[in-house]
């Protein structure tokens, strides 16, 4: 690892700083980028870095209304590509992705960030208009659609560059998972927010071992403990329910949530560190390489998640 002090504490700007001839020039898209979550933060340090372009992407302009501006601030030269996308609509997916496609000014795509998620709580699933459970739809399913779409901007970046890479945003959650890609069986908020969690570890594992051989790199990572929104609508059994699975995976309780700029780190240790020491498609957390649950090693589970996820979209990836 070219930062092995890097820990929990650490700011987006450290990695940035650390980084900083990687960052200049680089085009990044990100998803979710409202000002008070993760997605964010990556990219105002992203633009104080000195990125080229971001390419932000969100439900409304409105929504990304403060991270423009913030954008904007931090610095006047870094372009900004705003694309509407609603994750939890197909159509809205495909629109988007074929907005940036189709935009001359970008050539090429050298980072994608799958940042954006939720996390609905309860006992009963909640459907997108497409008939997914929204949590599965919005952090995997519609990931996994729009990163097929935009392999052409990629693999052209790692042409040029020899390497592209994409960040997939999971969360220690990814250890609730049961094993199965099936809706889980009671349904619970929590059990559904541990299989999309999981998808996203496998998913960068199958982008590692399908495209690792035309340049593309993919990670995992677990931003942590951060005052975020995303469990806004969670209740006291969720919560506990939570805590609950927690225990059973052993999982340990962090000293204190991070802030929005600790929350980023990790994510842009995983875009821009050059020497992470780890194959392709490593799992991070803290800004270091970590072992995730045992079940996502299982390599039979990357064709299991892709045939289901082809089957869903009715595409093949790519």
């Amino acid at each position: 690892m070219s930062t092995p002090h890097f820990d929990h504490t650490t700011t987006g700007d450290e990695v940035v700083s650390q980084f900083k001839e990687r960052v200049r020039g680089l085009t990044v898209l990100i998803t979710g980028v409202t000002h008070t979550g993760i997605g964010g933060s990556t990219a105002v340090t992203l633009a104080r870095g000195g990125a080229k372009c971001l390419i932000l992407a969100s439900r409304s302009e409105a929504r990304a209304a403060e991270t423009i501006d913030a954008v904007k601030k931090a610095n006047p030269a870094t372009s900004i590509v705003f694309v509407q996308l609603d994750l939890a609509d197909i159509e809205s997916i495909r629109a988007a992705a074929t907005s940036i496609i189709n935009n001359s000014s970008v050539q090429s795509i050298d980072v994608v960030i799958n940042n954006a998620g939720v996390s609905l709580g309860g006992e009963t699933p909640c459907l997108t208009k497409d008939g997914f459970e929204e949590t599965w739809q919005v952090c995997h399913v519609g990931h996994w659609l729009l990163t097929s779409l935009l392999m052409p901007k990629l693999l052209a970046a790692a042409s040029v560059k020899g390497e592209a890479r994409v960040i997939n945003l999971s969360s220690a959650g990814h250890h609730f998972w049961d094993g199965s890609f099936d809706e889980p069986t009671p349904f619970t908020g929590v059990a559904a927010y541990g299989r999309a969690k999981a998808a996203n570890v496998v998913f960068s594992k199958g982008l590692a071992v399908k495209y690792g051989a035309q340049g593309i790199k993919s990670y995992s990572v677990n931003p942590g403990w951060v005052t975020t929104q995303i469990m806004s609508s969670w209740n006291a059994e969720d919560f506990a329910s939570g805590m609950k699975a927690a225990a059973e995976a052993g999982l340990a309780l962090r000293p204190a949530p991070k802030n929005l700029e600790q929350g980023c780190s990790t994510t842009l240790v995983a875009a821009l560190d050059p020497a992470i020491p780890a194959p392709n498609g490593a799992y991070l957390d803290d800004c270091q390489v970590q072992t995730p649950n045992t079940k996502v090693e299982d390599v039979t589970k990357i064709d299991e998640l892709w045939d289901a996820t082809e089957k869903a979209v009715g595409q093949k990836f790519v």
